[in-house]
C-alpha cells in the first residue's frame, strides 16, 4: 500500500470521532479542519456517537458533517460495520482517528473499506485503560499506517501499553491559531462583567471541569493567595461534571466573592485578555489548547509539569511549573507570579517568553504541515 495519498486536490481527510462536543480534541480537529481547508484539502468529520457545538463551528466552515449511530458504551466490538457504509459514501484517501472509541471502530472500517491511509491521534489519558480495551486497542492498532502522540510522555506510555514500534509512533504537537486580544474598553467590560468594579489581578482557565484538569486542588490553594493578594480574583471558564462538586468547595471555603465560574465561554479573545495569569493545574494531560492559547497571547502561566507541558514550559522558561496537586506548591508560585506583574524581570518576561515558543514551536501551520506529511498528501 503506497503511503502517497495523492495531491491536495485528490485527497480526502475524513477525522472520525466519538463526539462534537466542546472539548480540546474536537477544538484540534476544527483546527485542522481549517487550516488543511485553507490549503485546498478536503475535509469531513464523521462522529460515532453524537453531535455537538464543535459540529456547528465544522458546518460553519463548510465542513461536511455526519453522524454514524455506532455505539460505543457497552462496547460492541463488531459495530465498527456501522461505519462501512458511511465510510464507503465520503469515500476518503486518509482516515484520522481520534482516542481510544474512534481507533477501536474506525480503523477497522477503514482498513476494509480499502482506505489508502489510516493515522491515529491518541490526545491525552491516564494509561493503563481497562484490560479489555487495552486488547482492542492493539488490534486496531495493527492495520493503522501511523500512531501519533501529542507529547512525548504520551508516546512513551502508547510505546509501552499498546506495544507500538519506534517505525509507527511519531509524536506531533497540538497548534492553535493565535488569539488576537481584545481592545482595552472591551477588556475592562468584561472583567467588570465577571467581578465588577476590581482592579485586582484576575487568574484564571477555561477548561472542562474534570477531575483531570485538578481544580480541586486549585480552590485549595486558592485560599493561601488570596491571604497574601487579597485582591485577586479567579475565574474558572468551561463547564463539565465536576462543576457541583467545585461548587460545593467554594461555598464551604466561603470562596464566592473571589471566585466566578461562568460556564462555557464563546469569546475566548475577551476571555483570556480579562486575565492576568493563566493557570492550568492538571493531574493528566497531553497538550492542551487552552495552554497554547495563552502562550500565544503572552500571559504569564502557572502550570502542573504533567503530560507535555514540561516540554512546551520548560525548555525556554516559558511559564512556571509545579507538581501535580501540590497544594502548597501551587499557591507558592501563584503569589510569586502575581508578585511579578507589571515587573519587566518578572511577569512581563515570563509572558514574552511564551509567546516567543508559541510562535517558533506550536502554531496550526506547523501542526498541518506535519500531519501533511503522514497524511501522504504532497504540496
Amino acid at each position: 500500500m503506497s503511503a502517497t495519498t495523492g495531491t491536495p486536490d485528490l485527497a480526502h481527510v475524513v477525522h472520525v470521532v466519538e463526539t462534537l462536543g466542546m472539548g480540546g480534541m474536537e477544538r484540534a480537529i476544527a483546527t485542522l479542519c481549517r487550516t488543511l481547508r485553507a490549503r485546498q484539502i478536503r475535509t469531513s468529520v464523521i462522529a460515532m456517537k453524537q453531535l455537538g457545538a464543535v459540529a456547528d463551528e465544522l458546518r460553519d466552515m463548510g465542513v461536511p458533517v455526519h453522524l454514524a449511530g455506532v455505539p460505543v458504551s457497552p462496547p460492541d466490538y463488531f459495530a465498527w460495520r456501522r461505519l462501512v457504509p458511511v465510510l464507503r459514501e465520503v469515500r476518503p484517501t486518509v482516515v484520522h482517528t481520534h482516542n481510544s472509541a474512534p481507533l477501536i471502530y474506525g480503523a477497522p472500517s477503514a482498513r476494509w473499506c480499502g482506505v489508502r491511509r489510516i493515522v491515529h491521534t491518541d490526545h491525552g489519558r491516564v494509561l493503563p485503560d481497562r484490560r479489555h480495551i487495552m486488547i482492542a486497542e492493539r488490534w486496531a492498532a495493527s492495520v493503522v499506517h501511523a500512531m501519533v502522540a501529542v507529547s512525548a510522555p504520551l508516546a512513551e506510555q502508547l510505546a509501552a501499553h499498546l506495544h507500538i514500534g519506534p517505525h509507527k509512533l511519531h509524536v506531533i504537537v497540538n497548534g492553535v491559531n493565535a488569539v488576537v486580544p481584545v481592545a482595552p474598553a472591551q477588556r475592562d467590560r468584561t472583567r467588570a462583567a465577571w467581578f465588577g468594579a476590581t482592579d485586582g489581578p484576575i487568574v484564571g482557565l477555561a477548561a472542562r471541569l474534570v477531575w483531570e484538569k485538578g481544580l480541586n486542588v486549585l480552590l485549595a490553594a486558592w485560599p493561601q493567595v488570596l491571604a497574601v493578594h487579597p485582591g485577586a480574583r479567579l475565574l474558572i471558564g468551561g463547564d463539565g461534571p465536576e462543576r457541583a462538586a467545585l461548587e460545593r468547595i467554594i461555598e464551604q471555603q466561603a470562596l464566592g466573592a473571589s471566585v466566578c465560574m461562568p460556564g462555557m465561554v464563546s469569546d475566548m479573545a475577551a476571555f483570556y485578555s480579562a486575565l492576568d495569569v493563566f493557570v492550568l493545574p492538571s493531574v493528566s494531560e497531553g497538550l492542551p489548547l487552552a495552554l497554547l492559547e495563552a502562550m500565544s497571547m503572552g500571559l504569564p502561566i502557572v502550570a502542573s509539569a504533567v503530560g507535555g507541558m514540561p516540554a512546551a514550559l520548560g525548555p525556554s522558561q516559558a511559564g512556571v511549573l509545579v507538581p501535580p496537586s501540590d497544594v502548597a506548591a501551587l499557591a507558592r508560585a501563584l503569589c510569586e507570579t502575581l508578585d511579578g506583574l507589571g515587573r519587566a524581570d518578572g511577569a512581563i518576561a515570563l509572558g514574552a517568553r511564551a509567546r516567543a515558543t508559541f510562535a517558533r514551536e506550536f502554531t496550526a501551520e506547523a501542526m498541518t504541515s506535519a500531519y501533511m506529511s503522514l497524511y501522504g498528501i504532497r504540496t
